[in-house]
């Protein structure tokens, strides 16, 4: 079982010079169904960040990780939300479904009951992942359709550099 630092625990972590960024988190929030890319160096405190929010979030938190691995699981982030949410969500997943049948289970899952969703670690996403990432936000303001594919291809050339591959050419 994973570790999952996004489910309230009774640790306090107090993070420093960080309200301005809880207060855009809450703002996203409180705006109802918002995607946000939550991006730094690595060890920049993303984690850290997204917990802290979470843990003062009166809604359900949803979260999935993917695989820091030359072939990740498919979906892995949606697979790690499915088996703790189940039903159709899980049945997608299970099935390797197209990315618009695990949207639409996904997003009749956040339907269902209001959650903040935490994808983490999506430099590492695999494909369908970010298939799956690319026509939500297609649904979404025009200026993160702009950035999704210029960030989906420098996760993939980091996850490839990282791996000891070289990049594609761009």
């Amino acid at each position: 079982m994973r570790h999952d630092p996004f489910v309230p625990s009774s640790t306090v972590v107090e993070l420093l010079e960080r309200d301005p960024h809880l207060e855009a988190l809450q703002t996203a929030k409180a705006e109802g169904g918002r995607l946000v890319l939550v991006a730094a160096e690595a060890g920049g405190g993303k984690t850290a960040l997204v917990a802290a929010f979470c843990a003062t979030t009166k809604v359900r938190v949803l979260s999935g990780a993917c695989d820091p691995l030359f072939t990740p699981r498919p979906l892995g982030p949606f697979a790690d939300i499915a088996a703790e949410v189940g039903g159709e969500l899980a049945g997608a997943v299970d099935e390797g479904a197209r990315a618009h049948s695990v949207l639409a289970a996904l997003l009749a899952e956040l339907r269902s009951q209001p959650a903040v969703l935490v994808l983490e670690d999506l430099h590492w996403a695999d494909e369908a992942t970010l298939d799956v990432l690319r026509i939500r936000s297609g649904s979404s303001s025009a200026a993160w359709r702009r950035r999704l594919p210029s960030t989906a291809s420098s996760w993939r050339r980091s996850r490839q550099m990282r791996c000891g591959s070289s990049p594609p050419p761009a």
